[in-house]
């Protein structure tokens, strides 16, 4: 599957991001951040973040204009 169709999945359980994402997360809470694996894989988790933000921008389209409060209708 292209990326954008992974993006375009979405992040419901289960789906390819919701893996990634979660993989990293736990693996990072499971070492802890002392350890240097530990902060590679919280590393990880935030550049996966990253992506996927970026793929969601492209599939989806732009972010609200700063200022705008989360959950506020900026559609109209």
């Amino acid at each position: 599957m292209t990326p954008a169709g992974l993006t375009a999945e979405g992040l419901a359980e289960g789906t390819w991001w919701d893996e990634r994402l979660g993989r990293y997360y736990h693996e990072a809470e499971r070492l802890g951040l002392e350890s240097e694996t530990g902060r590679q894989a919280l590393a990880k988790f935030v550049a996966t973040a990253c992506a996927l933000l970026e793929s969601v921008v492209r599939v989806h389209g732009w972010l609200p204009e700063p200022g705008v409060r989360l959950g506020e209708n900026v559609d109209g």
